[in-house]
């Protein structure tokens, strides 16, 4: 199938990207107050492979979890398969899917800059609402990531085949489904980040 409108947006990427962000933002903030402990944050900062590195060694249960999100086969390779034989651009990246896109990825960077700053005693359960916001702020995009206009764009060529139109309307159920309750898998991966993140050393 040629390139054409996706059904549905990347929102693997989105959460990928705002991961980075937030992860860029964490060493950022280490840096410059001097609390550098033992990571080449300036290394970790500019190297996507470095921080992919240091993450395996010093973050694996995070790792696992952004590793799984990362290859979801419903919002990865369904998403993908879904979409149509000419690209008009018209919904798929939307002012409010890029709006609710950028007000997750501002809740991921100010949950790590706030665990860049905490100290020793501080007490985990104190980033719940952070957390929370980080979450609703995905269930928020995930709501908006379907493009109504490339689905019936997509059915109306599928029309004189009933096999394919069939698939095509599962598949959309499918990833209907994930997105869903993705927000649960999003939720786990940044608890376990933050927790992993405050056991590191202060320095």
């Amino acid at each position: 199938m040629s390139k054409g409108d996706h059904v549905f947006n990347n929102v693997v990427a989105k959460v990928n990207g705002a991961f980075e962000a937030g992860f860029i933002a964490y060493a950022r903030d280490k840096l410059e107050s001097g609390s550098a402990g033992s990571a080449p944050l300036g290394t970790l900062i500019q190297s996507r492979a470095a921080r992919d590195d240091w993450m395996r060694r010093c973050m694996p249960r995070t790792w696992h979890l952004l590793t799984t999100f990362r290859e979801d086969v419903a919002l990865k390779d369904l998403r993908e398969s879904l979409q149509t034989a000419t690209y008009l651009g018209e919904d798929a990246n939307n002012d409010i899917y890029s709006l609710h896109a950028r007000e997750f990825q501002d809740a991921v960077v100010r949950l790590f800059t706030r665990i860049a700053r905490t100290r020793s005693y501080f007490n985990e359960g104190e980033l719940t609402p952070d957390i929370t916001r980080v979450r609703k702020a995905f269930f928020h995009m995930t709501h908006v990531a379907e493009d109504p206009g490339a689905l019936q764009r997509l059915l109306e060529q599928l029309q004189a085949n009933a096999r394919e139109r069939a698939k095509v309307e599962a598949a959309v159920q499918i990833v209907r489904a994930r997105l869903e309750s993705a927000w649960g898998a999003c939720e786990r991966l940044f608890r376990t980040a933050s927790a992993e993140l405050l056991r590191l050393p202060r320095g």
